[in-house]
């Protein structure tokens, strides 16, 4: 399982090197990858089709202000999605969120899985949080964390047992260990 933040994929001004990602992306040998940014949906699915057809992909619609869009791309022969859908709650906490319910930042994208094999079902959370090392950002992540720890709840009292958060926490403050290292421990805390 691993999670990739492919930097403003395809977007107008910059150009992805899809030879290079290519390589990246078959070098991790990953069952299950998240990935974020994904600027040029279109060029993705494309590049996914013709260089990686291996994996199923499934794009948010929603990317926040920035059109980066989150991806669950899985080996076709060990995952069947059962469902996905997107929270929009964590695109803009406390706030109504605009037209086809998306918001200036990326909401969740919540997929549920079955392992092909096992049968097992498991509830992929991909995230791409607030980015930002200001006191401004740490309070939008702050808010983005508590709705992450209700989600979990939610899923759990639907009983879903395995559930898997991954994706680009956009944590500045982990290395440091102040404010936001708190709020992201508090919610890990929260969510046991």
């Amino acid at each position: 399982i691993a999670s990739y933040n492919i930097r403003t994929f395809d977007s107008k001004h910059a150009k992805t090197d899809k030879v290079l990602l290519k390589k990246i992306m078959s070098a991790m040998k990953a069952d299950f990858i998240t990935v974020e940014e994904i600027v040029n949906a279109s060029s993705f699915k494309s590049f996914i089709k013709k260089q990686l057809p291996q994996y199923s992909l499934h794009l948010s619609k929603c990317g926040g202000g920035g059109k980066q869009k989150i991806g669950f791309l899985y080996l076709k022969t060990k995952f069947r999605l059962k469902k996905a859908y997107e929270d929009s709650r964590v695109s803009d906490p406390g706030q109504v969120v605009g037209k086809y319910g998306c918001g200036r930042l990326r909401p969740a994208l919540v997929g549920i899985f079955t392992h092909l094999k096992t049968k097992e079902e498991f509830v992929a959370i991909g995230l791409h949080l607030k980015a930002g090392g200001s006191p401004k950002n740490y309070s939008k992540r702050a808010q983005q964390y508590r709705v992450i720890a209700r989600l979990v709840d939610e899923l759990r009292l639907a009983d879903h047992e395995n559930i898997i958060l991954m994706g680009d926490f956009n944590t500045t403050g982990f290395i440091a260990q102040d404010a936001d290292y708190i709020n992201f421990k508090s919610m890990l805390s929260d969510m046991n």
